[in-house]
This record gives structure tokens, sequence and C-alpha cells, in this order.
């Protein structure tokens, strides 16, 4: 379990470095979906604690990406489960019905968090992510090769394309 708290530096120093991007972490009862933004405005930060949220779920070879729309924000972020390393964490993961997801706004120039926001996800969307979830942990043998096919489809599906044809939710 990992514990956020707002104004202190991120817990989790492997992400140093990391600017305008989303990291996707994997948890015993949901997820992470921490956003690294250099320097965020004041509007950003606003948005990202109260504005509405627009999410939606986009996959292609068995890789989801779940967009994130918010008023000034607009991010995506991919979902690799061969990164639990625990045969049966991966199992229980896939198997719970949670709909948590915590969203995490970190100043990528200090690393520390400036907004953290709770969110309960649409059940449709937490079933299509396990089902996807599910046969991408059948067809890839490790994370590395999640990772190389996660690479090439960035690289030819845009953010706007992937928001354009995932399936969406709002949260209010």
């Amino acid at each position: 379990m990992i514990i956020f708290t707002k104004g202190e530096p991120f817990p989790d120093p492997i992400y140093k470095g990391a600017v305008d991007s989303a990291v996707v972490q994997l948890m015993d009862t949901g997820f992470n979906l921490v956003i690294f933004i250099d320097k965020p405005t004041k509007g950003e930060l606003e948005s990202f604690a109260t504005g509405k949220l627009t999410y939606g779920i986009y996959q292609e070879l068995n890789i989801p990406f779940m967009t994130i729309e918010l008023p000034y924000l607009e991010f995506n972020a991919s979902f690799n489960i061969k990164n639990m390393e625990n045969p049966q964490g991966l199992k229980n993961w896939l198997e719970i019905e949670s709909n948590a997801m915590t969203l995490v706004l970190v100043n990528s120039s200090t690393y520390l968090i400036e907004q953290i926001r709770l969110i309960g996800l649409n059940h449709e969307f937490v079933k299509d992510l396990h089902d996807i979830l599910r046969r991408q942990d059948q067809q890839y043998p490790n994370k590395t090769e999640v990772l190389k096919q996660l690479r090439a489809v960035e690289k030819r599906t845009s953010l706007r394309t992937m928001s354009k044809e995932s399936v969406k939710y709002r949260h209010k």
C-alpha cells in the first residue's frame, strides 16, 4: 500500500524525470494513475481537483489505454499486467470487483504531490479492462513483449485517435 500526501514528495523515486506523462500503478484493490506535469498551472490544478472527468478505454493488440479528459488536461496511460510480479496477486487483481482509482498529480519539477483525487469507475469500464488484461496475460509471455507492442501502438496511434475511438464514461 502506498500512502500519498499532498505537498509531500511522490513516494516512488523510479519516475523522477518523468514529464507530461501518466503512469499506471496496479495495487491490490485497484490502481493509481499518476500524472507528471512540469509546473502545473492554477487552471490545471483546479481542473484536476474538481473538474468534470471523462475517461475511456481504447485497446489494440490486447493492450488497454485509459484516456482521461479534464478541462485543461488530456492524457492517456497504458496497462501492462505483466508488471505484477506475483502470479497470485495478478490472479486476485483480475478477479477483484473494486472500481477505485486514485488520481495523483505530481509536479515533475519538484516531485511534490500537488493534487489527489479518488474516482469510482464505472463497473462496465472495470469489467472491460479486466477482460482485456486477461487476454493480455494469455497472449504475451512477459512485460518486455507487452512493452514492445505498447510502444508500437503509441507510435502509430495518436492520443486524439485513442480518445476519439475509446468507449467513454463520465465522472462528476
